[in-house]
C-alpha cells in the first residue's frame, strides 16, 4: 500500500470509519461463516462455493487494509478552518445552471470522497 496523504472532510472521515467498522464487525464474520459452510460441502479442490467465499474474504481484507491506510494517512479539513474567500478542500461552491434555472451546491473534496 502506498502511504500517500489523503485529504478528508470530517464527514468523509466519519463515513470511512463507519465503513471500516461495518467491514470488521459484519462483512468479515459473514465471509468467514460462508467459508466454514462451504467447507462442509467436501472436496475443496472442486468446490465453487469455497472458492467464491475465499475470494470474497480476500476482497474484504483488501478493503479493510485500504481504508485503514487512508485513515492512518489522512489530513482532516475542518469546516471552521476553510477560508470562505478561497475555493479549496472543504469549500462549498454554488453554481447556477441556467438551463434548469437552479443553483447547485458542491463541496470541494479529495478523490477519496468524490462521487
Amino acid at each position: 500500500m502506498e502511504n500517500n496523504k489523503v485529504i478528508l472532510t470530517r464527514e468523509g472521515y466519519e463515513k470511512l470509519k463507519a465503513e471500516l467498522q461495518d467491514l470488521i464487525d459484519n462483512k468479515r464474520p459473514d465471509a468467514s461463516a460462508k467459508i466454514a459452510a462451504a467447507r462442509e460441502y467436501g472436496d475443496l479442490s472442486e468446490n465453487a462455493e469455497y472458492d467464491a467465499a475465499k475470494e470474497e474474504q480476500a476482497q474484504i481484507e483488501y478493503q479493510i487494509k485500504n481504508i485503514q491506510n487512508q485513515l492512518d494517512n489522512c489530513t482532516i479539513i475542518e469546516s471552521e478552518d476553510v477560508d470562505d474567500n478561497v475555493v479549496s478542500f472543504g469549500s462549498y461552491v454554488k453554481i447556477y445552471d441556467c438551463e434548469y434555472d437552479e443553483v447547485i451546491v458542491y463541496q470541494i473534496v479529495g478523490s477519496t470522497e468524490s462521487d
